[in-house]
């Protein structure tokens, strides 16, 4: 790990709107918009796999998984979203928030990064997406935008600040994965906000 001024610059910005919104008891950066529009891909590829532990890298406030009777789209509920993905137990850690750093370090089952990646400089992005293989011990599932964001930061940048084709990210993916050939990843590029326009990779 070796952050840039850059990254600690974005992490700063970051602080700033988690700050405010939980003052406010606000919602920005929750985690929920993206996560319940992916979580469908999530329980695909962890379904029957049996995760017994989860780092959700970059996952904002981490209130998607405060969600409870939840119904997928045949109409079968579930008690929560841990039920519902199919894993045990969650860890939620979020630059932004300080006070998540004491879940990185450790081994997890399995790890998602859900509308996170873009929101980084592309200085800090081979070690970041190596920081996510390294906390996984079998599964790793990534989205990723590729159209600028309607947040801004507070210095008035948009929070997308790393726009990219789909094979430049296959790039970071294919270089960090070598050092751990024993994890499955996936991840899905998402051209459009309407999530209409969607690529799926994988390594296997």
């Amino acid at each position: 790990m070796n952050p840039s001024p850059r990254y600690k610059e974005l992490s700063g910005q970051y602080q700033k709107i988690h700050s405010l919104t939980e003052q406010k008891n606000q919602k920005t950066f929750s985690g929920l918009i993206t996560f319940l529009r992916v979580a469908p891909y999530i329980r695909e590829r962890f379904k029957n796999n049996k995760i017994l532990s989860l780092l959700d890298y970059g996952g904002g406030q981490g209130k998607q998984y405060d969600l409870e009777k939840l119904r997928d789209w045949k109409g079968k509920e579930f008690k929560n979203m841990k039920s519902y993905l199919e894993v045990n137990d969650v860890k939620v850690y979020d630059a932004g928030r300080p006070e998540t750093e004491e879940y990185l370090g450790k081994k997890y089952n399995a790890v998602i990064c859900t509308d996170v990646l873009e929101h980084c400089d592309r200085e800090d992005l081979p070690w970041i997406i190596e920081e996510l293989f390294e906390h996984s011990e079998k599964f790793l599932f990534a989205t990723i935008a590729t159209y600028p964001a309607v947040k801004k930061l507070p210095n008035g940048e948009n929070a997308h600040c790393t726009i990219e084709e789909p094979e430049w990210w296959s790039g970071l993916f294919l270089e960090a994965s070598k050092k751990f050939p024993q994890v499955e990843y996936s991840y899905l590029i998402v051209r459009d906000k309407g999530f209409e326009k969607i690529q799926a990779f994988s390594n296997n």
